[in-house]
């Protein structure tokens, strides 16, 4: 009797294994570094075979007086954004400027479900002469990233390009935050199709180190 209940036991838990929707067996791969936006259906995983995304991973700080910015990136593994699975980076920052604090969205960095929500976000893969924002310091098989940087106070969004380095033996990115201070404009009765937000981060180059 104990041996059947532990033979039904072990068929349901092989069924209910095999109808998880997070299951990549039954999802199409997609190398991260090949994958172009807008072709990958409900059923492709846009997976970081190499582990490309994994260097940016962690507490990053830039410091200048009193002025810091400091960014919290993590890793999602399989994430499904609603129209395919994908492995990504997200994260939330805070900008404190001559000591006054302009931004701060620490505190959201496991708010959201859907991670492109996140104020920090995305995936694409960078090659040192990327015709966009080449990169004349890279090593010639060298990667970086560029995600979305967004401000949800002003609905403002950016770029976010990301470089790994290192620093006196230590860990650090490069970042060049790129803010258009532009948003949409969602009132059906304001004629205009755009305005402008106020930039929460100076475009330009920052150094961060790694934190413990």
């Amino acid at each position: 009797m104990k041996k059947i209940i532990l033979i039904s036991a072990l068929i349901l838990f092989a069924i209910s294994c095999k109808a998880q929707p997070g299951n990549q067996a039954l999802l199409n791969i997609i190398p991260l570094q090949d994958y172009e936006l807008g072709t990958a259906n409900s059923n492709d995983y846009v997976k970081d075979l190499d582990g490309l995304l994994d260097p940016f991973v962690g507490t990053w700080l830039y410091t200048n007086g009193t002025t810091s910015l400091k960014f919290i990136i993590k890793k999602a593994i399989n994430h499904n954004n609603n129209y395919y699975h994908e492995d990504m980076l997200y994260g939330e920052y805070e900008y404190i400027e001559n000591g006054t604090s302009i931004i701060n969205s620490l505190s959201q960095i496991d708010q959201f479900e859907l991670k492109f929500k996140n104020s920090i976000a995305g995936n694409t893969i960078l090659l040192n002469n990327d015709v966009i924002f080449p990169c004349q310091q890279c090593e010639p098989n060298e990667k970086r990233v560029e995600l979305i940087i967004s401000n949800s106070a002003n609905n403002s969004v950016g770029t976010l390009y990301l470089r790994h380095i290192t620093v006196n033996n230590v860990p650090a990115i490069s970042a060049y935050v790129y803010f258009t201070g532009i948003k949409g404009v969602q009132d059906p009765n304001i004629n205009e199709i755009n305005q402008e937000a106020p930039v929460p981060i100076p475009r330009d180059y920052y150094t961060l180190i790694k934190q413990p």
